[in-house]
């Protein structure tokens, strides 16, 4: 006994640039004019157009005067090939859209914006050209269900709930005084009190940078 495999055939359809050489001569009823629009000669259109219609054996145009009129048959093919054409653009276009339009709203202190991120944007432009980076500058904790803010960047040591935090780098802040006004404050006896340090010896303060984004990022 043998045994076959059975594979459901598909219908062979005419060349697409035949069916757009087709709808091209439908529109302009000319093939001189569809030649002119697709930029190819007056011969190259009459020949798809013969063997489109050897193809499927029928007469899709006829000679009226200087004009090419399409025949019903014509007109039928015509009003499907226009069809399947806005819906292969349609279709061409969304997934462009989608690929070229990914957007990001990043919220970050201002002078971090002006700074760090703004030199750095021609660069991650140049390795991610289909994004859109939006940036939103404020003061105060972003909040990511009514401020339409993708990631947020901000001083911190990450311990904020609900977020996932990534640490980006850290941060190196001093603290400092003016000489000459601490040494005639000291002359006169004033106390002069420099946060965590001598006047002399600054301490140095480490500030941690991190990245917050949402948990389902």
């Amino acid at each position: 006994m043998l045994a076959f495999l059975t594979i459901e055939k598909w219908p062979v359809y005419p060349p697409l640039e035949t069916l757009r050489v087709f709808e091209v001569a439908c529109r302009h009823g000319s093939y001189s004019e569809a030649a002119r629009e697709l930029h190819v000669t007056h011969s190259a259109v009459s020949q798809r157009i013969r063997q489109l219609e050897e193809e499927l054996g029928l007469t899709l145009f006829e000679r009226q005067g200087n004009r090419m009129v399409p025949t019903p048959s014509g007109l039928r093919l015509q009003e499907g090939v226009k069809g399947a054409f806005s819906e292969l653009n349609a279709a061409l276009g969304n997934i462009r859209t989608r690929r070229t339009e990914a957007e990001i709203t990043v919220s970050l202190l201002p002078v971090m914006a002006a700074r760090w991120l703004v030199p750095r944007l021609p660069r991650f432009t140049a390795r991610y050209p289909r994004i859109n980076l939006h940036i939103k500058t404020g003061q105060s904790l972003a909040n990511f269900k009514s401020d339409g803010v993708d990631i947020a960047i901000r001083f911190g040591t990450g311990d904020w709930k609900g977020l996932r935090v990534i640490k980006l780098l850290d941060e190196e802040l001093f603290s400092g005084v003016q000489p000459e006004p601490q040494r005639r404050a000291i002359a006169e006896g004033a106390r002069v009190d420099v946060i965590g340090a001598a006047a002399d010896r600054p301490q140095r303060v480490v500030a941690r940078l991190v990245q917050v984004c949402r948990c389902d990022a």
